[in-house]
C-alpha cells in the first residue's frame, strides 16, 4: 500500500501523473481514515466512517484524527504506523 500526499505549502513543482491503484474488493480489508478534525466536517466524517463499516465490514478500522485543526500535521511516525495497520486509507478534509 502507498500513501500519496500533496505538498500544500505553495512551492510549485511538477507532479508526474500516476494512475490510481484500483482496489478490487473492500469487504474484510483493513481500513484507515486520516482526517484533520475540522469542526465543520466532524459529523460528516463520523457518518462516513460508520457507512464504510456498515457497507464493507472491514477486518479493522484505524482512525488518525487531529483534535486541534491548527496543530501541525500528523508526524511521519504516525503516518508510517497507519500504513502498517491498513490496506486502504481514506483521506479527507485537509488532512
Amino acid at each position: 500500500m502507498s500513501i500519496r500526499m500533496m505538498n500544500p505549502v505553495a512551492q510549485p513543482h511538477i507532479e508526474t501523473f500516476r494512475r490510481p491503484v484500483r482496489i478490487e474488493e473492500l469487504h474484510g480489508r483493513r481500513l484507515g481514515f486520516l482526517f484533520n478534525g475540522h469542526v465543520s466536517a466532524v459529523k460528516f466524517w463520523k457518518q462516513l466512517e460508520d457507512l464504510f463499516a456498515e457497507i464493507y465490514h472491514p477486518r479493522s478500522v484505524t482512525s488518525l484524527r487531529k483534535e486541534n485543526t491548527f496543530a501541525p500535521a500528523a508526524a511521519e511516525s504516525e503516518i508510517a504506523e497507519l500504513k502498517t495497520r491498513t490496506e486502504l486509507v481514506v483521506i479527507g478534509v485537509g488532512a
